[in-house]
């Protein structure tokens, strides 16, 4: 089977930002400083795990 070039699937940084996005939820912050601690620490709770399986996936689409 074959991608296009800028497909999401072989981009792990578009299935990244959609785990990010959620995990922000829908929290409206106060203000910009609250939108960056609350961003902070969200980034800081997916674990590696999570982008090296992200970049493994997109491995595996390009050698399928």
């Amino acid at each position: 089977m074959k991608w296009p070039a800028l497909s999401p699937d072989l981009n792990p940084i578009e299935n990244l930002w959609a785990i990010f996005k959620k995990r922000l939820g829908k929290n409206i912050p106060e203000d910009l400083d609250h939108l960056f601690d609350h961003m902070q620490e969200v980034w800081s709770k997916i674990p590696p795990k999570t982008i090296q399986n992200l970049v493994w996936m997109g491995c595996r689409c390009v050698n399928a």
